[in-house]
């Protein structure tokens, strides 16, 4: 499956320090910061009338999230340096995903980048949005 991939990829690739995330819609509560989180906004499979042709392309959007309370004097530093590191691993990403389907990605590229502010939470967030072609499992 493409999100279990992803999130293998992710955070195998993200191992120093070692990262616990790609939650689906949302960080588990008072989970510790530097975080990511995912949300699947949509995919289109290539069809014909009667049949699919192998193809999909999703939209996926990884939301990374940083802060830490109202001592830090950086806030939005860790969100921005996790958003870089994730797409640093993603964006051009071509090649065969770690999940259990072996989920063949034949491009990645982001295509959206926008940063928020909860100033309830004391937190920051930079959205990543990719669009991803890829070969769903039969």
């Amino acid at each position: 499956m493409l999100e279990q991939g992803i999130v293998i990829l992710v955070n195998t690739s993200l191992s120093s320090p070692p990262f616990d995330g790609g939650y689906l819609g949302e960080l588990p509560k008072n989970h510790p910061l530097p975080s990511w989180y995912y949300i699947s906004i949509s995919d289109i499979p290539d069809t014909t009338l009667t049949t699919a042709q192998g193809l999909s392309m999703r939209r996926l959007e990884i939301n990374a999230i940083g802060g830490g309370g109202a001592t830090q004097t950086n806030l939005g530093s860790d969100a921005i340096n996790l958003a870089a590191r994730i797409d640093a691993i993603l964006h051009g990403f071509a090649g065969t995903l770690p999940d259990l389907d072996l989920t063949v990605v034949s491009s990645c590229f982001r295509s959206d980048i926008k940063d928020f502010f909860d100033p309830a939470a004391r937190t920051n967030r930079r959205l990543l949005e990719y669009e991803i072609l890829y070969s769903p499992a039969a």
